[in-house]
């Protein structure tokens, strides 16, 4: 195809090559990424604990963060962690996002252990109104020195309209201020 790039490699008298045909800088970098490596690294995606659903595609989905995960030659693996009787030896990473039921001892022990082993552990927390039951999990948590607060921030001055003050509006911020230096308006 025309404006194809082909990028090879040739280390230890094995050639590995890439063809990039999209010119884009992240498409030329993950080509140069993917000749250094044998196989894409695994994110571990914990579900079973009503976790955020990797393919749903609306706002309560997480497609979008898996499609980003995948164009940064991640392969995204869901897992129930109380089917496993081991962890798998690739597991390096995983990632708990929105879970809203409890964790069992097994699920625990299986957490202790990846920990143990210097696993990283992704952690996502919706803040529980009425019963919060997470609560055992933000202990464990902590004992492993992550403190997740069960804070939800309410201004009844400056807020969306309908949201009783859920969902605040900054009316103003420090224009120097990282986070929102590159904003317009």
């Amino acid at each position: 195809e025309s404006g194809t790039l082909v990028l090879s490699y040739d280390h230890q008298g094995k050639n590995h090559g890439q063809k990039v045909v999209a010119r884009t800088e992240l498409a030329l970098t993950n080509a140069f990424i993917k000749l250094n490596r044998a196989k894409n690294p695994v994110i571990y995606y914990s579900i079973g604990h009503g976790e955020a659903e990797l393919d749903r595609k609306d706002r309560e989905g997480l497609s979008q963060l898996k499609g980003v995960l995948q164009e940064a030659l991640f392969n995204v693996v869901p897992t129930y962690l109380s089917g496993l009787h081991s962890l798998p030896d690739d597991m390096k990473i995983l990632m708990i996002w929105g879970p809203h039921g409890k964790f069992f001892d097994k699920e625990y022990q299986l957490l202790e252990q990846f920990l143990a082993r210097g696993g990283k552990l992704i952690v996502a927390l919706d803040p529980a109104v009425g019963e919060d039951t997470l609560g055992e999990f933000r202990q464990w948590l902590k004992s492993w020195g992550i403190h997740i607060t069960n804070n939800l921030v309410v201004d009844s001055l400056n807020h969306l309209s309908g949201s009783c003050g859920s969902i605040p509006i900054v009316k103003k911020a420090a224009s120097a201020h990282h986070a929102v230096k590159e904003f317009k308006g």
